[in-house]
């Protein structure tokens, strides 16, 4: 009669336990983050103040000592009752939303 057993050893890829520092690969990246860092970094901070620009060009945020003598002349250009409105304040940073903008 014929018994069957599993193997001992399961065959598996060969894993290296350890990547040394003279290694093809690790002087490759070594390379890489070298030559490609700087011109990564310049793109990324032309990137970044361009959209700062772009933005500060569309809303910038502007210091007002009166605060509410500000929301009353908005209100007084516009045209608009401040019943449409709902003032928020949060430490020194005012907000001004609709009162039924999520009805």
């Amino acid at each position: 009669m014929l018994k069957f057993t599993k193997p001992v050893f399961a065959v598996r890829s060969p894993i290296p336990l350890s990547v040394r520092y003279d290694s093809l690969l690790v002087q490759c990246c070594i390379a890489a983050a070298v030559y490609f860092g700087p011109q990564d970094a310049a793109l990324g901070a032309l990137a970044f103040l361009s959209g700062r620009a772009g933005s500060n060009s569309i809303n910038k945020p502007v210091d007002v000592k009166d605060a509410n003598g500000a929301v009353e002349k908005f209100y007084a250009k516009k045209g608009l009752s401040a019943d449409a409105f709902k003032l928020k304040q949060d430490g020194n940073q005012w907000e001004l939303k609709f009162a039924n903008m999520y009805n």
